[in-house]
C-alpha cells in the first residue's frame, strides 16, 4: 500500500509585535481563520493523519490547534529542526517513521514547497492544475497531498510521489 504525505504550510502569522523573535510570532487573525478552514477541510475529507510532525514555532503550533480539536488523541511530535528545515531535514524525519500510513508535516516556506517538488515524480502530469498551482506559489495555509509509491518510509526518495491535491485556503474560504 502506498503511503500518504500531507505537507501543510503554517497559516499567516502576525507581525504586530516587532520585538518578538520570528520563532515566537503567533498567527494573525486571518491566520487563525485559515487554520480553522484547513482543519475543517481535513476533517471533511477524512484525512486524519496517523502522526503529525510539527515545527516548534508558535505559528505552526497554532495552525495545528484546530486540527487537534477534531482529533484530540492525534500523536504529535514537535521537532525543533523543522523550523528553518531543509529538504534533507524533513526527509530524515520521514525515513525514520514506522507503523504509520498518513503523516502530516506542518512547517514553513520554502521547505514545504521544496519537499513537495523533491518527492513529486518527474513522470507526473506537470500540466495538472495542482502542479501548476504548486509551481507558482505555496501560500500560507496551503496543503499538498502526495501519494508515495513506497511501502516503507525508509524507502522515501526523490520522485517517489504523485501530487494528488494542492489546496490553497482561498479555494475553500468562500
Amino acid at each position: 500500500m502506498a503511503l500518504q504525505l500531507l505537507l501543510l504550510r503554517h497559516a499567516k502569522s502576525s507581525w504586530g509585535d516587532p520585538d518578538l523573535d520570528d520563532h515566537n510570532r503567533p498567527l494573525s487573525e486571518r491566520g487563525s481563520r485559515v487554520a480553522d478552514v484547513m482543519a475543517s477541510f481535513l476533517a471533511a475529507e477524512n484525512l486524519s493523519p496517523d502522526l503529525v510532525l510539527c515545527s516548534t514555532a508558535e505559528r505552526t503550533r497554532r495552525t495545528l490547534d484546530p486540527i487537534l480539536q477534531n482529533w484530540p488523541d492525534l500523536p504529535v511530535r514537535y521537532e525543533d529542526d523543522l523550523y528553518l528545515a531543509s529538504v534533507s531535514d524533513v526527509v530524515k524525519h520521514l525515513e525514520a517513521l514506522e507503523g504509520v500510513y498518513r503523516v502530516l508535516v506542518i512547517g514553513h516556506d520554502p521547505a514545504m514547497k521544496e519537499v513537495a517538488r523533491h518527492l513529486i515524480s518527474r513522470s507526473m502530469d506537470h500540466n495538472s492544475q495542482a502542479m501548476a498551482n504548486l509551481s507558482v506559489k505555496y501560500p500560507t495555509g496551503a496543503l499538498a497531498i502526495l501519494n508515495l509509491n513506497i511501502e516503507s518510509w525508509n524507502d522515501i526518495a526523490r520522485g517517489c510521489g504523485q501530487l494528488t491535491h494542492f489546496i490553497k485556503p482561498r479555494d475553500l474560504d468562500q
